[in-house]
């Protein structure tokens, strides 16, 4: 079977997947991002970018829920780590 999506040489380190309207949202710890991909097979889209390492990812009535982790010595934390952020999930 061939894969929706590879990242290549280079890894996400995917951490958390959730499924919203047809589209997954993908935390990613070594990629320090959610990246939004379509079953469609397009490129992702890098939604969040600015919070460092991304644990989960959850979407509750429209709202994206994430989770920074950078204290667990691979970050660069800093005094507001980790923490659970509410985004609008666009």
């Amino acid at each position: 079977m061939t894969p929706l999506y590879e990242t290549g040489k280079t890894t996400w380190a995917p951490s958390g997947i959730v499924v919203y309207k047809g589209k997954l949202y993908i935390a990613a710890l070594r990629g320090e991002a959610v990246q939004r991909l379509s079953f469609s097979g397009e490129n992702p889209e890098t939604i969040v970018s600015h919070y460092g390492r991304i644990r989960d990812v959850e979407i509750v009535e429209g709202e994206l829920y994430l989770i920074t982790n950078n204290t667990d010595g691979r970050g660069n934390p800093d005094q507001e780590d980790d923490q659970l952020l509410k985004l609008p999930s666009n």
